[in-house]
């Protein structure tokens, strides 16, 4: 399985603490954090990514490049905080990311009605293919505003219309072809209820997109 970014919604995760949002991590876990640069700046060659990190809730942190695989304490209600900069080849430093979380049992869940499908690639000769099936999401520990989800590396938020504990994802916009055949992973990679936001367990709640591979011919002669 990729390497998910998590913190393609790690903006959004900063945002809401601003707000008194209370970010929850399970005890005991290990998780891995990532920044993803987003304006094709050329990079320090040998620091391109400063991290720091404090707090109880921490046991151990091991920065590489973009991402750091952080431990958790299994204190409950021991806290953690996380930082991260951008160095650029001319020594420009991009804005402080940061986050604040809090150790304790998460009281947001989820899960997949399915968990894969398969999806014949769009051909000229299937020319309405490649679109994935709608998946259904169901939540545990009550109403749900809100979730963050990534495919392929790629983070989305989405709001739901109105508080929940199930929503359908459309995923109707998405094409896939002959040449991106193979699995393609749609992880949930946190939770948001009321002022709590509960970050799933990296790779627990996934639902696997197998694109299949559509024959190939040779021109007519």
């Amino acid at each position: 399985m990729k390497k998910l970014a998590i913190v393609l919604s790690f903006g959004l995760l900063c945002g809401i603490s601003a707000f008194a949002q209370t970010i929850q991590v399970t005890p005991g876990s290990t998780r891995t954090f990532t920044v993803n640069l987003l304006n094709g700046v050329t990079l320090h060659p040998s620091t391109p990514y400063t991290w720091t990190t404090s707090g109880a809730g921490i046991v151990s942190a091991n920065p590489s490049n973009n991402t750091i695989s952080i431990s958790f304490s299994n204190t409950i209600g021991s806290t953690a905080h996380i930082e991260v900069y951008a160095t650029s080849s001319d020594n420009c430093k991009s804005d402080l990311k940061q986050m604040d979380l809090t150790v304790q049992p998460l009281t947001y869940g989820a899960s997949f009605a399915q968990a894969s499908q398969d999806v014949c690639p769009q051909t000229t000769g299937n020319p309405t293919g490649g679109h994935p099936a709608n998946v259904v999401i169901n939540f545990t520990g009550g109403n749900v505003n809100s979730f963050v989800y990534v495919l392929d590396g790629v983070s989305t938020t989405v709001t739901l219309p109105s508080p929940a504990t199930t929503y359908t994802l459309n995923l109707s916009s998405i094409t896939y072809t002959n040449a991106q055949a193979g699995a393609h992973t749609l992880e949930i990679v946190s939770v948001t209820g009321g002022s709590i936001t509960s970050l799933l367990p990296n790779g627990s709640v996934v639902h696997t997109i197998n694109v299949d591979t559509a024959p190939v011919i040779s021109d007519i002669f």
